[in-house]
Parts: structure tokens; C-alpha cells; sequence
């Protein structure tokens, strides 16, 4: 008897030509299938543990990647969130990808307001050309150095920044723009008044100036006066011969000229 399963060939014998019988060869399998049987089981075993290695590896790589990835946009984000600065996002299409906490408190919006919103809505309409021209030559690759300019807060008022902008590039094609810009119109409104403090000041300079100019006029006027008038003095008191009580107006102006400085008596006159 013979286990099947079995394979059986069949053969014809011949004697002198002509058939004298038939032999038949019959072989199990059994032994075949089963060490077949048992090396495919050990194959499938060692294959499905390295299956599972070689699948799980990467996907731990991956995790471990995105764990990383996100705890390093985390850390990111808490730096950008808490700079003074104002920083910004943009799309290619120039709606606001991003911004930080003090852009929302510097322009009054809230981070769901804020999502979304064309960047040419916050850009003073002064200044909106000058900001599409820039974008035109980022997006060809040139840097722009920092410059100043305004924006439009959500209740309609106008701040002064000043930064830099550039733009991020793959494969030639614009991903995103980023600036950083810093709040300075405190600044700009204390160099406003401090310029109009000085035009004052030169104002009220050239009015001294002008003010001595002429102070200075009237007091050579008057000293050609006095001058004049001693020398009458002089002239009149050496005719009358009181050369030896000469008065010199110009030692002291304030006491006036006596006439009879020779035979007066009056002791409380200031001449005497």
C-alpha cells in the first residue's frame, strides 16, 4: 500500500516486438510534500517576522520623524509667538498663511480673522504698487533690503513698520513669502515732533538773531549820539572855561548835565 498522495507511470514490455506485458512503477509523495510542506512552513514563519520588522522599521522611522517634525514646528512657533516683532506668512496668492501674536495685538485681529486674509488688505493703499512690484522681483530671485512702509490695522488706522521681506523658492517656483517687520511709529512720531521742535527753535533764532541785529544798530546809534552830544558838552564848557570840571557823558549816563556845576549850592543835586 502506498500513502497517498502518489504518481504512477505505466510501461509496456515488449518480446520480440510484440507486447508481453506491462509493468507499472507507482511513488508516494508524502515524503516530498511533506518536507516541502515543512520548508515552506519555516519560510513563511521566518517571512512573515521579517515582514513585520521591515514594515514596522520605517513606520517607527516615520512616527519618530512626525514626533520630531512637530515638536520642532512647536518650538518654532513658541519663538515666533513670542518675538517683539511682527512676523507674517504669505501665500503665492497673497492670502496670510501665518502670523504671530504681536502682528494680531500691533493690527487688532483676532487668529481666525487673521486666517486666510489677503495681505493687500492690511498694506496701506499708498503703498499697495509698491508691494506688487516687490513681489515681481522676489518671485525672479532678488532679495530686498529692509525698507519702511505702512499698514492698515483693523479699525482703520495707519502704523508705520520697517523690515525685510524674501521669498521662498523650490524647483524655481515661489512657496511662500516671509517678513518680519517691527512696530515704528512711536519712533517716527517722536522724530516728527522732534523736527518740529527744531524748526521752531531755528524760527525763534532768526528772530534773536534779527532782534540783536537790531539792538545792536540802535546802540551804536546811540553811541554816536552820546558821542556827539559830550563833545558839544565839551566844546560849550571850554568856551565858558570849566575845562577843569569837564563831564564825560559816557562814564555815566545817568547823571544828568548841570550848567551851574560852579555856583551851585545845592548839595542834594547828584552833580554837586
Amino acid at each position: 500500500k502506498i500513502a497517498p498522495p502518489f504518481i504512477m507511470r505505466t510501461a509496456v514490455v515488449k518480446e520480440s516486438g510484440a507486447p508481453a506485458g506491462r509493468v507499472e512503477i507507482s511513488r508516494s509523495l508524502r515524503p516530498l510534500a511533506e518536507r516541502t510542506g515543512g520548508i515552506a512552513l519555516v519560510g513563511l514563519i521566518v517571512g512573515t517576522f521579517v515582514f513585520i520588522a521591515l514594515r514596522n522599521l520605517p513606520l517607527h522611522a516615520i512616527y519618530k520623524s512626525e514626533e520630531e517634525l512637530m515638536e520642532s514646528e512647536e518650538r518654532y512657533r513658541d519663538l515666533f509667538d513670542g518675538a517683539s516683532d511682527l512676523i507674517q506668512i504669505i501665500n503665492p496668492n497673497g492670502s496670510i498663511a501665518y502670523v504671530n501674536r504681536s502682528w494680531l495685538k500691533a493690527m487688532g485681529y483676532a487668529e481666525e480673522e487673521a486666517s486666510g486674509l489677503s495681505f493687500l488688505n492690511v498694506v496701506h493703499p499708498e503703498e499697495r504698487a509698491r508691494f506688487a512690484d516687490m513681489f515681481k522681483l522676489l518671485m525672479s530671485g532678488e532679495k530686498i533690503a529692509t525698507f519702511e512702509t505702512r499698514f492698515i490695522t483693523r479699525d482703520e488706522k495707519t502704523i508705520m513698520v520697517a523690515g525685510s521681506i524674501d521669498c521662498h523658492l523650490k524647483d524655481g517656483k515661489p512657496v511662500a513669502f516671509r517678513s518680519i517687520f517691527r512696530d515704528i511709529t512711536k519712533r517716527k512720531q517722536a522724530e516728527e515732533d522732534l523736527q518740529k521742535t527744531v524748526e521752531e527753535l531755528q524760527d525763534k533764532t532768526e528772530e534773536l538773531e534779527s532782534a540783536y541785529i537790531r539792538i545792536q544798530k540802535d546802540r551804536n546809534n546811540l553811541s554816536s549820539a552820546l558821542d556827539i552830544f559830550s563833545g558839544i558838552i565839551t566844546e560849550v564848557e571850554r568856551k565858558k572855561g570849566f575845562e577843569a570840571y569837564i563831564y564825560e557823558p559816557l562814564e555815566n549816563p545817568y547823571i544828568p548835565t548841570c550848567w551851574e556845576i560852579k555856583n551851585c549850592h545845592y548839595k542834594e543835586c547828584p552833580v554837586y
